[in-house]
């Protein structure tokens, strides 16, 4: 007689296994432990076998009927269910090894030496937000233009479209870098320049040279918070940018050779760069010491303070 759940739950454990056949060959295996377990036995090619359909009650007996039909059409088809079992959990496990999301992470850890630390945070940030939730668990090779451009869509849906550029650019780089890992053979993510709408960048004017007299004048006459004031003057005459100059460390300024090496790892091309130091810029450092407590431009003060 077919088997029932309720016949299933009152299976108690024995000494030894026993089995509950249901029918066509599907049964219950009963452990001495107590677990429930379906088998499905069959032959092919003369040679008998039996193929694991999982455990009750995970495995509820519809299910375990169902998976019985599937390998029964599969004999029928010529096809040995446990040898197809085993290649589809080979498929599985490539397919999850080629994770969008897991390539995404190996490729932004293969470029770490070439960013900043500031650099690389914003780019994991991106795709944590903007792309991990919607393509992080499909396959390289499954991403498909729509689903991309689904995606990037909804960046630009809130606003966020030099985002949504910058998001494209880096899902069609991590394609490009499981194409060369052998992990993809297409990038459709280059189909979709141009997807997305360009916006409107609107320069500010340079000041022009005769409105530096002037600038100079209100700058020192604005009531501005020091270090404020004194950082705009460096910059004026560093030319360098705003985010290498906030993170500036004392021990980087040479005032006796009057340079400054800013270091490799905070320079966005990886790169040290020296920057020539005026009479000037020195007289602000000078000013500045003093002022700056425990910001980052004052870390050589700490050591050296008794």
């Amino acid at each position: 007689m077919a088997l029932t759940d309720l016949a299933i739950r009152q299976a108690k454990p024995q000494d030894k296994p026993y089995q509950l056949a249901d029918g066509e060959s599907l049964y219950l295996e009963v452990s001495p432990s107590g677990g429930k377990l379906w088998r499905f036995r069959f032959r092919f090619q003369g040679k008998a076998g039996i193929l694991a359909l999982g455990k009750y009650p995970a495995v509820s007996l519809s299910d375990a009927r169902q998976k019985a039909h599937e390998a029964r059409v599969q004999l029928a088809q010529g096809i040995n269910p446990s040898q197809a079992k085993k290649e589809a959990k080979v498929v599985a496990q490539i397919a999850a090894t080629n994770a969008f999301e897991l390539v995404a992470r190996e490729w932004h850890e293969k470029q770490l030496d070439r960013w900043t630390p500031d650099h690389a945070r914003r780019v994991l940030d991106s795709l944590e937000i903007d792309a991990f939730p919607d393509l992080g668990k499909l396959p390289v090779p499954d991403l498909t233009a729509p689903l991309i451009l689904n995606t990037i869509l909804k960046i630009e849906k809130r606003g966020a479209v030099e985002t949504a550029q910058r998001v494209l650019q880096r899902i069609s780089a991590i394609i490009r870098f499981a194409i060369q890992t052998g992990r993809a053979t297409d990038n459709p993510a280059v189909n979709l320049v141009g997807a997305i709408r360009a916006k409107k960048v609107e320069h500010r004017p340079a000041l022009p040279r005769g409105e530096l007299r002037e600038f100079y004048r209100r700058l020192a006459a604005e009531q501005l918070y020091t270090p404020t004031r004194i950082a705009m003057h460096l910059l004026m005459l560093t030319f360098v940018r705003p985010g290498e100059l906030r993170a500036a460390r004392w021990e980087e300024f040479d005032e006796e050779r009057a340079e400054w090496r800013i270091p490799a790892e905070r320079m966005k091309m990886r790169e040290p760069h020296l920057v020539p130091l005026s009479r000037q810029a020195l007289e602000l450092l000078k000013e500045l010491r003093p002022l700056t407590g425990r910001s980052a431009l004052h870390q050589r003060q700490l050591r050296e303070s008794p």
